[in-house]
């Protein structure tokens, strides 16, 4: 049976490259994707990579396809997300965008009000994908603090549904010393409610560890810092 994995980075190449991650991103799916091709007697992997459609994007002029969107639903209404398509790798490729995404501020900002309630929406956004898509997902991988919030949301139940039913994940930590440490309590809280996301009051001080304080299997670059399994 083929083994569905949907990757989830704040930034990838070659669309948009900040730091480290977004070689990784830019990478890893696509070697993952050949590694595990009929020929190599390995289990097939349908491997997914989901970006937000940052302004940056837009302006390099990417031949991309608007395929639909859905709502994501809020505590007082619900945000719409666009779904983009990029079908000229040899992965499929999503980009979601919508009102927290679709302004002019840079790929990381400096307002952790920004930057918190934008990749809060990316990361619910691309848990709706995969119903929008009808497609299942076995593995859901999550990079660094902006996708965090995918993974905590997977361990309360109105994500268990569907295509998330019986998702597992792992959470990559490319860049230990930025994990969002700008961020307060109090714009973590705000984000999180006006997303219907729960806060973990007790979770250490980053959005990291905070939207994520049931963890899952976590790696890094530089050493396996949790063996818990979602």
């Amino acid at each position: 049976m083929t083994l569905n994995v949907l990757f989830l980075a704040a930034e990838a190449e070659p669309f948009i490259k900040v730091g480290g991650l977004g070689d990784v991103a830019g990478a890893l799916p696509e070697a993952i994707h050949n590694a595990t091709q009929p020929s190599s007697g390995l289990p097939e992997v349908d491997i997914r990579l989901v970006i937000p459609y940052h302004y940056a994007i837009k302006e390099r002029d990417f031949d991309t396809q608007l395929i639909g969107e859905f709502d994501v639903p809020k505590v007082d209404g619900s945000e719409k997300c666009q779904v983009y398509h990029y079908d000229k790798g040899a992965i499929p490729i999503y980009l979601l965008d919508g009102d927290p995404i679709d302004d002019k501020s840079p790929v990381y900002s400096i307002d952790p009000i920004l930057d918190g309630y934008k990749f809060v929406f990316f990361s619910i956004a691309a848990l709706e994908l995969p119903h929008f898509l009808n497609w299942r997902v076995d593995i859901l991988q999550a990079n660094d603090w902006h996708t965090a919030t995918s993974v905590y949301a997977l361990t309360k139940k109105r994500f268990r549904k569907g295509p998330l039913k019986d998702t597992r994940t792992i959470h990559t930590l490319h860049n230990l010393p930025f994990m969002g440490l700008a961020s307060s309590k109090r714009s973590l809280i705000m984000v999180c409610r006006r997303l219907m996301i729960p806060f973990c009051p007790n979770g250490p001080g980053t959005p990291h560890s905070r939207w994520a304080c049931i963890p899952p299997t976590v790696s890094s670059p530089f050493r396996r810092t949790t063996q818990k399994k979602s």
